[in-house]
């Protein structure tokens, strides 16, 4: 942890789960005297009508942003993915960002190639192929287009995910998930 902690009394019926350890004099972890745990909880989450909301009690963007270690990166989408009901996910390097979207015909995935991103500037990016979008809770009759290449790209079923096999990504793109039209026997 960086930064900031707070401690909090919990209302009763909450979910806590994980546990945050106790502060430890600074030195060499030997000297430290170990990890205690400290009995508060590293999520807590409560739930009201249809929403529910959690709670990371410490800083724990600040300590992404200082550290950006993939660890805490991961600790943070555990707890938001299944609060957001993630219906998209990819299978691309972690320089590619996944800006997903919905409207009344289906999803759009903006994918943005950020291999050329530094820590505060910007050098020549990198294409990005044999990537895959997977999109959860699909029915099967879903098609899906990019709309820089203009191609309709190959999907396949795997169980209740739809699997799309993307384009070599240059700077960007966007993924069109739409019902496929439905074709008349003649």
């Amino acid at each position: 942890m960086y930064g900031s902690n707070a401690r909090y009394a919990w209302k009763p019926g909450g979910d806590k789960s994980g546990s945050m350890l106790a502060q430890v004099p600074w030195g060499p972890p030997g000297l430290s005297y170990g990890h205690t745990l400290s009995g508060d909880p590293a999520v807590a989450s409560i739930r009201y009508g249809s929403g529910v909301s959690s709670m990371i009690t410490w800083t724990i963007g600040r300590t992404y942003r200082e550290f950006a270690k993939t660890g805490i990166r991961e600790h943070l989408l555990s707890v938001v993915e299944p609060l957001a009901d993630v219906r998209v996910g990819a299978s691309l390097p972690e320089q590619v960002e996944l800006v997903p979207g919905r409207d009344d015909e289906g999803h759009g995935v903006h994918l943005l190639n950020q291999t050329g991103a530094r820590r505060r500037s910007f050098g020549p990016h990198v294409p990005v192929g044999n990537g895959r979008l997977v999109l959860h809770h699909a029915t099967g009759n879903e098609s899906a287009t990019s709309l820089v290449t203009r191609q309709e790209l190959d999907t396949r079923m795997d169980g209740r995910a739809l699997v799309i096999d993307l384009p070599v990504i240059d700077l960007f793109d966007v993924i069109s998930i739409r019902p496929a039209p439905v074709r008349e026997n003649r």
